[in-house]
């Protein structure tokens, strides 16, 4: 089944409008429909991940992230979408607590043409390593705490 152009661009304005509105179901479902129109296109992909991310479902989310990628490469490689998927992509590595990928994407995102993203990536980055760093303190400082139990001996 084809689209034409028209309808096909209305589609995917209105599964990012439902994925915006957080209305992610209902994306999800338009989304899947719009998988068996185009099995090429990295946007969709990356809009399902989108709708995935916003239902907390983030392995779903970095799975269609990661399909996204392959398929902006598949299709040409524009690099401003592959900014915008790795971005999305690190929020939902971050969900899972996998940071140090998620540290990976964002520094692919820190020095991409998207200022906008790259300023937004560099700053989650250094929170992310602030926090990292403080960790370990913390874990430290709290070892070093008295206990009300008895020592072993």
């Amino acid at each position: 089944m084809a689209f034409e152009p028209a309808v096909w661009a209305d589609l995917v304005t209105e599964a990012e409008s439902l994925v915006d509105a957080g209305r992610a179901a209902e994306a999800e479902r338009l989304l899947r429909q719009l998988a068996l129109a185009d099995d090429q296109s990295p946007t969709l992909t990356f809009l399902l991940g989108s709708a995935h991310a916003h239902h907390g479902d983030y392995g779903a989310a970095v799975c269609a992230y990661d399909e996204a990628l392959d398929r902006n490469v598949r299709t040409g490689g524009r690099a401003r979408f592959e900014v915008e998927v790795r971005w999305a992509r690190a929020h939902a590595l971050l969900g899972q607590g996998r940071v140090e990928e998620a540290q990976t994407d964002l520094l692919l995102a820190a020095v991409g043409p998207d200022t906008d993203i790259a300023k937004q990536a560099q700053a989650l980055l250094t929170a992310v390593e602030l926090k990292a760093v403080a960790r370990p303190a913390t874990r430290a400082a709290r070892s070093e705490l008295p206990t009300d139990r008895p020592a072993q001996r």
